[in-house]
């Protein structure tokens, strides 16, 4: 409490300051009429606690539009959740912002070369293995082989270092987009858009981009160069190899196709149904105390627990959903290995041993390489989902441009010294919120002059914030008829052509 600018006292709770003012009324003859309505709403407020929640929601009276939602509720946007598979468009965008094309160029012809290097190397075991025992100089083929695998080293450190290079500055670069998105675009983008959301792109979204996405892609896209060169090995060795090679793709292309299409959709949920424990989680915190003081705690903890429930459905649905990839990729994956295992017995007496040894051990890795190469490519398929939300929020609009506009002739709209006398002119100002059903200022018309200090005086909701708000374009104003945009000027400049970091 303070009394004549100092504070002479501190009320801990609703129920002691009832009882002040109780005690003020006794000391005052005559209490006034708004001091009484006001003990005796504090008097309610304080009752509430006894009343179960379900009560207190009834009570509660809650601004209502007409299609039955409240105005908050109204304010706000229903986040989309994105349909189809994952553009080209996208992955290219991705990697370009992070990196020129000579880059990503380079980057692939070392992964080329790195993998033709494998290959060569065990082509050249398979040879040296084939030697007649009574050779006398052997030590060109530990030489050589020494030289294949320095420069399988050096190929693998360089592709490595510019793939990751790559695709961690693309990551970073996408982040200070977005970030420099939000920070140049309008108030009512956070209106509409609650704190969990904005929060689950820099947080679970980045944390995809960040983390798990180099990874996955550098599996993705190194298993895929493996599976080549295993292809190329064993056609080489058995050509006979060939012909059961596209059936066995096309059902792993088949069962791919068939996961990745509900997979991504169900990513997309887990996605989204995480937004609201973020939402849900902030806003309780920042109202604790109404919470605690109205007695719904358990009504916050069970709507907790829901939000966390829907986000539990997705993720154990996308779980599942793996395992039966990987069931059925096992099965055509045994059914391969059967079948080119006796194509190359069966050729034993043509090849060399060391060949057909060399085969069959491409064989079996090939079965792996190609179970390895769907789960990664689905799965990074599945983590540009985290990449599209956020290049969703690096292309919002910026509400204008920061800098002083010119008028047609090329000369500033704004003189050298301005403002001179800060006089402000309202002139039939208009405004109304985004997605509201009318103006909450309507045809305001007075003037500020120079060196007048003023108050704005009203209840709640009478329009002081907005006013403040119009001053600063936080909210587009409109003056005439037919309503264009202006209605406030300093100084006779009309802020609506003023830049935004000017203004």
């Amino acid at each position: 409490m303070v009394s004549d600018g100092e504070s002479i006292r501190s009320i801990k709770t609703q129920a002691k300051f009832v009882d002040v003012l109780r005690e003020f009324a006794r000391k005052v003859p005559e209490v006034p009429q708004d001091m009484k309505n006001a003990t005796d709403d504090t008097e309610k407020m304080v009752q509430t606690s006894d009343l179960d929640a379900d009560d207190i929601e009834n009570k509660i009276p809650t601004k209502k539009e007409d299609d039955g939602r409240s105005v908050m509720e109204k304010n706000l946007t229903t986040e989309e959740i994105a349909d189809g598979e994952t553009s080209l468009e996208a992955y290219v965008n991705f990697f370009r912002i992070g990196s020129s094309w000579t880059k990503l160029i380079l980057t692939l012809i070392c992964l080329t070369a790195a993998q033709g290097i494998a290959v060569g190397g065990d082509f050249f075991l398979a040879t040296w293995a084939s030697q007649d025992a009574t050779e006398q100089d052997r030590s060109y083929y530990p030489m050589a082989f020494g030289l294949y695998c320095l420069g399988i080293v050096v190929m693998t450190l360089i592709r490595s270092f510019l793939f990751f290079d790559c695709i961690t500055s693309s990551s970073r670069n996408m982040f200070r987009s977005m970030l420099d998105a939000l920070l140049k675009t309008s108030i009512d983008f956070f209106h509409a858009n609650p704190h969990g959301r904005i929060l689950n792109r820099f947080s679970k979204d980045m944390a995809n981009s960040d983390e798990l996405l180099p990874c996955v892609f550098f599996e993705t896209i190194q298993t895929g160069f493996m599976l080549l060169g295993s292809i190329v090995t064993v056609c080489v060795i058995n050509p006979w190899v060939i012909i059961p090679i596209p059936i066995i793709l096309g059902a792993f292309v088949g069962l791919r196709y068939l996961y990745i299409k509900s997979s991504r959709q169900v990513k997309r949920i887990d996605s989204q149904s995480r937004s609201p424990i973020y939402s849900h989680l902030s806003e309780t915190l920042d109202g604790l105390s109404s919470v605690r003081a109205f007695g719904v705690t358990s009504q916050f903890m069970d709507e907790h627990v829901k939000t966390q429930e829907d986000n539990g459905r997705a993720f154990f649905t996308y779980l599942a959903m793996a395992r039966w990839l990987g069931y059925r990729l096992d099965v055509v994956s045994a059914v391969f290995l059967g079948i080119t295992a006796i194509a190359c017995v069966s050729a034993r007496d043509t090849q060399q041993a060391s060949r057909v040894g060399l085969a069959m051990s491409s064989i079996i890795s090939l079965s792996g390489e190609l179970q390895w190469a769907i789960r990664m490519s689905v799965e990074s398929a599945i983590l540009m989902v985290s990449v599209e939300r956020m290049m969703e929020y690096a292309q919002v609009k910026p509400e204008d441009s920061p800098r002083r506009k010119n008028n047609p002739d090329g000369s500033s709209v704004v003189p050298n010294g301005w403002p001179m006398d800060a006089k402000v002119t309202f002139t039939d100002m208009s405004l109304t919120y985004p997605r509201g059903d009318g103006p909450v200022l309507k045809n305001i018309t007075l003037d500020f002059k120079a060196g007048e200090k003023i108050g704005i005086v009203g209840r709640t909701g009478a329009g002081k914030s907005s006013l403040i708000g119009a001053l600063f374009r936080l909210i587009e104003t409109t003056t005439g008829n037919p309503p264009h945009r202006g209605g406030i000027s300093i100084d006779g400049i009309d802020i609506s052509q003023i830049g935004m970091h000017d203004l």
